[in-house]
């Protein structure tokens, strides 16, 4: 992480739309290092150059960022502050990932301050959110960090199995509230190739 960082960080300027959220990665990577003080540092330099644009993406994931950096010098309450104002810019943008994301690291804030409940509750959450927006990678990530903290998630049956990547598209945009006309109008398909889709869902 912490080479990809160095390359993002060398050749995307952190005002190019879209890369706000490599922006804090280095920092990021530093932290999972155990190199806090430098990561600090990083976030800073990152904070510095996104401070003209105040871009909601940015400070979001500079904040569940700072977050670790307070978690890892022991300041739970801080790096809870943090997480919580990640969330909400993550809820306002309307960027579930990210949002679990920072779900992650509130779980790992809870457990390490001894609020086993909160830890658990934050953990589940980030783990729907994985699953309802498809990304596997990161419920294996939440699965993980569920073993290493010893909560019990409830493994329920995947929603999506025995379903094509189409169909799986089309029932998480059911989902969102989408109605057929306006799924058939993203993906560009007609509204009866969508309504086949969804009888096979």
């Amino acid at each position: 992480l912490l080479a990809a960082a160095t390359q993002l960080e060398a050749h995307y300027d952190s005002l190019e739309p879209g890369t706000h959220l490599f922006g804090p990665a280095k920092a990021d990577a530093l932290v999972q290092l155990g190199r806090t003080d430098e990561a600090a540092e990083a976030l800073e330099r990152f904070l510095a150059t996104t401070a003209r644009t105040r871009r909601r993406s940015a400070l979001m994931s500079a904040a569940r960022v700072g977050a670790q950096i307070a978690m890892a010098r022991g300041d739970y309450d801080r790096a809870q502050a943090e997480c919580e104002r990640a969330d909400n810019l993550a809820l306002i943008v309307g960027m579930p990932l990210e949002a679990g994301r920072t779900g992650l690291v509130t779980a790992r804030c809870h457990h390490l301050a001894g609020r086993r409940a909160a830890a658990d509750r934050a953990l589940r959450a980030a783990r729907k959110r994985f699953m309802m927006t498809g990304a596997n990678a990161y419920r294996q990530l939440a699965d993980q960090c569920a073993a290493e903290l010893g909560i019990m998630v409830e493994d329920r049956p995947d929603p999506f199995k025995g379903l094509t990547q189409r169909e799986q598209d089309i029932a998480l945009l059911v989902c969102q509230g989408l109605s057929n006309r306006e799924i058939a109008d993203r993906m560009y398909l007609s509204p009866k190739t969508v309504e086949t889709h969804l009888t096979r869902v």
